[in-house]
């Protein structure tokens, strides 16, 4: 029941477009964290910690040419985004973004949905989690905060 209560939590904070108005996303500083998105068909965990990463990441389509889990190295600050100093990501940079009370990270992809449609990417906000990064991609749907603010 638990774990089903998450995932409506995590459809109804970041899932697609949404009528209702809500907080206007604001850029933040960066924050060392782990980050997650916890979803049945596509899950990532993203560990920042002393200027180092570590990225894990599935879906449900199945492919060959995914690397083994997770994905480490350096990253880099620019502003109030990061990017990930590996060319084995495809989704290499992502911006902090303060939203409904939540430090939460959003890939390009997200923040050019919001800025053309205001709607949320479902696919591209990785919210906090207090879970170390093994706990968080153990269960990432149980990894998630119970609501968000």
């Amino acid at each position: 029941m638990k774990k089903l209560l998450n995932l409506l939590v995590v459809v109804l904070f970041a899932g697609g477009a949404i009528a209702a108005p809500i907080d206007e996303p604001k850029p933040v500083k960066p924050v060392d964290g782990v980050y997650v998105l916890g979803d049945p068909l596509s899950s990532t965990v993203l560990e920042l910690k002393n200027g180092r990463f570590r990225y894990w990441f599935s879906t449900d389509v199945t492919s060959d040419s995914l690397p083994k889990m997770p994905i480490s190295g350096a990253f880099t600050i620019e502003g109030e985004s990061v990017t990930l100093n590996n060319d084995k990501i495809s989704d290499r940079h992502w911006t902090f973004i303060l939203f409904r009370g939540e430090v939460t990270l959003w890939r390009d992809n997200a923040v050019q949905q919001w800025a053309k449609e205001k709607e949320l990417d479902g696919y591209g906000i990785l919210r906090p989690s207090t879970k170390s990064a093994e706990e968080a991609w153990k269960d990432p749907i149980d990894a998630l905060p119970a609501k968000p603010k």
